[in-house]
């Protein structure tokens, strides 16, 4: 994640100061995020995502893992990704969807 966020950044010519606000941000609230283990269970969905999408194994992996947080906490996900397929599979399985390469920048907690 810190990756993409400091790719992106430099992608669009942030500058560092904004980047390692926003680094620093991710890095306090990591410790709020749900953390899956890649369980049985995550991998099984996986199996079952790669029969019904044309996705990479780490994009069925990702999108595996969303199914099963939505199931067991039987909660609302929004999926966050900027690759196209991938994001037309979440949607294709019930997902809010946001492509953070389109959709207005992500608050940086200032």
């Amino acid at each position: 994640m810190l990756c993409t966020i400091k790719r992106r950044h430099a992608l669009y010519g942030a500058s560092d100061s904004h980047t390692e606000t926003v680094l620093q941000v991710v890095r306090r609230d990591f410790d709020s995020f749900v953390q899956l283990h890649l369980d049985d269970d995550v991998l099984a969905i996986a199996e079952d995502l790669m029969t019904r999408h044309r996705l990479r194994g780490a994009d069925c992996i990702h999108l595996a893992s969303a199914l099963y947080l939505r199931s067991a906490q039987q909660i609302s996900v929004t999926f966050i990704a900027s690759n196209l397929e991938l994001l037309a599979a979440a949607q294709a399985e019930g997902f809010a969807t946001l492509d953070p390469s389109t959709e207005p920048a992500l608050p940086t907690g200032e």
